[in-house]
């Protein structure tokens, strides 16, 4: 992948990111049991999310390693395959938990490979 392909991945990993996360926070965990277009929009935006981060080059994953790459597309692919056994306490935690926790690091990675393209 070229630079610009990851810029395009890294904003795109952002966008989802934040939408899942401002998804859950205008909701509740009990919310999620019984809203069945609640799962809906939570399970694709953690799998868009996902697949933004597999499409981010290994070596641009590499000088990030603050960010859980590995992770991010395991549950993406467990998200779209595994679509008949989704454990939504997961999901939920990602949303909540997990993302918030790791989008600064995702926008400290957009602003850097940002620097590096205008430095090259």
């Amino acid at each position: 992948m070229t630079a610009r392909d990851d810029l395009v991945s890294l904003n795109q990993l952002a966008e989802f990111a934040r939408e899942t996360v401002s998804t859950a926070g205008q909701t509740t965990r009990s919310a999620l049991d019984s809203n069945r277009t609640l799962q809906l929009a939570l399970w694709k935006s953690v799998e868009l999310t996902g697949e933004a981060a597999n499409r981010v080059s290994r070596e641009c994953q590499n000088r990030h390693p603050a960010i859980p790459w590995k992770q991010m597309v395991g549950l993406r692919n467990r998200l779209a395959h595994g679509y008949d056994s989704i454990d939504w306490d997961i999901v939920w935690k990602v949303a909540t938990v997990e993302l918030p926790a790791v989008q600064h690091q995702i926008a400290i990675a957009l602003e850097r490979e940002k620097a590096r393209k205008n430095d090259h």
